[in-house]
């Protein structure tokens, strides 16, 4: 159903295909790898959030919620979520971290020559240049991610405000 390696198909076949063949192979190529790096992310997302929101629900501020009358889905999803997902957007940084770190995985067990591969190699090989540009790629993502990290906890939290 699912070709289980590569970004496309054998060279001899590629190459007959036209531009719209192409971009469907490829996709149908990626459907996959996808699932797989998207079911690692979701789960720590998921772990954050369930903690989160458990914890959110034994506060004083949800009792009162309810003691006002309150319907137990307004108080969920107004009260109770909107202060569990701070801990998510605090964390975004990180998960863009371990989406990186990942990719060596994905790329090994799918048979995809990418980025994490070229590092691991690199590595093994002590390319210095491609180990040291690969560091400085991750070092920048991660610094990226932190950055997107803070404007959306500012977004979430609205105890914090930039001036």
């Amino acid at each position: 159903m699912f070709p289980l390696g590569g970004l496309h198909a054998p060279k001899e076949i590629w190459e007959q295909m036209n531009f719209f063949q192409k971009v469907v192979n490829q996709i149908h190529h990626m459907i996959l790898p996808i699932i797989a790096w998207s079911i690692a992310s979701f789960a720590t997302l998921t772990v954050l959030m369930k903690n989160g929101l458990l914890e959110n629900l034994s506060q004083d501020y949800i009792r009162t919620a309810f003691a006002k009358g309150l319907s137990e889905k307004r108080v969920i999803w107004l009260h109770a979520i909107r202060n569990s997902v701070i801990p998510i957007a605090a964390n975004i940084g990180q998960i863009i971290g371990v989406v990186i770190a990942g990719s060596y995985f994905i790329e090994r067990v799918f048979n995809i020559e990418g980025f994490g591969k070229l590092a691991y190699e690199a590595i093994l090989q002590r390319d210095y240049p491609i180990t040291l540009g690969f560091l400085v790629i991750v070092v920048i993502i991660r610094l990226l991610g932190n950055i997107i990290s803070d404007f959306t906890l500012a977004l979430v939290d609205p105890r914090i405000r930039f001036k």
